[in-house]
């Protein structure tokens, strides 16, 4: 379908860094499934607007980024792919130096995917982790460790992306929190 292959053109551009050249590519993708694509190609229109606002972003239209966060949120099929769209606006405001921002959209990411942090921690969160993180280390043998295999839950690997992206931000607004999640 030609829309597909506008993404894979849009991605093409983005890999090669012409950002503007991706977003002519997707945009006339997601003009191709018209107002109907969301329900009949719901795959294809989320990954299409996804990399749309990375794109719009890394070109600088941060109002049309915006635009295509608050779609994106509205039209999301479930938390994961909503989790997904605020896991991607929170690295958008972390290269904006809006850290704030992006912690509270690290929080929500994992909010939608059955993970409770606190928005601020101090330092009884932070005995209460390495406790925990001891405690379950107790039960390991070391030995073992390397022979764990790696994570094949797509959700769980979401959420260790989100912890991973949210320590930047967290550690600026939150030095503790950056502890926890870590």
């Amino acid at each position: 379908e030609l829309a597909g292959l506008n993404l894979e053109a849009g991605r093409k551009a983005d890999g090669a860094r012409s950002y503007n050249q991706a977003v002519q590519y997707l945009s006339m993708g997601r003009k191709l499934l018209s107002d109907n694509g969301w329900e009949e190609n719901y795959d294809l229109m989320f990954s299409i607007c996804m990399k749309e606002m990375e794109c719009e972003f890394l070109n600088m239209d941060f109002p049309r980024a915006d635009e295509l966060f608050n779609e994106l949120c509205k039209r999301a099929a479930g938390n994961e792919d909503l989790a997904l769209v605020h896991k991607l606006k929170m690295i958008m405001a972390a290269g904006q130096e809006r850290h704030e921002e992006a912690l509270k959209g690290a929080l929500t990411a994992l909010s939608l995917l059955g993970v409770r942090l606190p928005a601020r921690a101090g330092k009884i969160s932070v005995l209460k982790s390495i406790i925990g993180a001891a405690a379950s280390l107790l039960s390991r043998d070391i030995d073992g460790l390397p022979d764990i295999p790696a994570i094949d839950d797509p959700k769980m690997a979401l959420v260790m992306d989100i912890l991973a992206n949210l320590c930047f931000s967290a550690f600026i607004c939150s030095p503790y929190l950056a502890i926890v999640a870590s």
